[in-house]
């Protein structure tokens, strides 16, 4: 299975808006933001609290359906197109390809991925068509689930950038992933909230939702 996945430093993030880059990271360097526990089917993953000052509790409500997937791929079906995870969980889970949003990692044995997804969160082999995957990412990372509210400053075909309260500017892709209707209408000037899946090196959104 083709490996997408694409690191890009910040200094070139600005630059790769126009010709649509495939992760998104802070362009600024801020204070680290204060780490709120989430429970996880993987045992593993946090989530991070909100880049505009928001509470604990506000957070919690705010992530409350986002999880992350992590394991080691056991076994790999080309002509059905799926895979199976070795979760972290203990849970074993045949993953159709196809119904991930953006897979950003190369999906072969013995590989290791974290899936971004929302919805109830998966546990003891659960049904996958309860929640909707947006993203594959590897799994050898330390991810975290945050959430940022801004406003637009750039929109382009397949990336945007917006600048928080702060003044921290930051650049996401949009293919595959969920949004509200007309959240990112015009060139710039929307008001949007994104929830993100993020590590060290790399972001990905996985909603990207519309502000009054």
């Amino acid at each position: 299975m083709k490996k997408t996945y694409l690191y890009m430093t910040a200094v070139a993030m600005s630059a790769a808006l126009a010709a649509g880059c495939q992760k998104a990271e802070p362009v600024e360097t801020t204070a680290a933001a204060e780490t709120v526990a989430e429970s996880t089917g993987t045992g593993t993953a946090e989530s991070e609290s909100s880049e505009t000052g928001g509470t604990a509790a506000q957070d919690d409500e705010r992530l409350a359906d986002y999880h992350l997937l992590q394991g080691i791929v056991t076994g790999t079906n080309d002509e059905k197109g799926t895979f199976t995870l070795k979760a972290d969980d203990g849970g074993e889970y045949v993953i159709t390809t196809g119904n991930i949003g953006d897979v950003e990692t190369e999906i072969a044995d013995d590989s290791l991925v974290v899936i971004g997804y929302i919805g109830v969160e998966i546990h003891d082999n659960m049904d996958l068509e309860k929640v909707n995957m947006v993203i594959a990412a590897p799994g050898d990372d330390d991810w975290t689930i945050a959430y940022a509210e801004g406003t637009t400053t750039a929109n382009a075909m397949s990336t945007f950038m917006m600048v928080t309260a702060d003044g921290t500017e930051m650049g996401f892709m949009k293919d595959g992933c969920p949004m509200d209707e007309d959240a990112l209408g015009g060139d710039s000037g929307a008001k949007i909230g994104v929830v993100y899946m993020d590590s060290e090196d790399v972001s990905f959104p996985l909603e990207i939702k519309k502000l009054q």
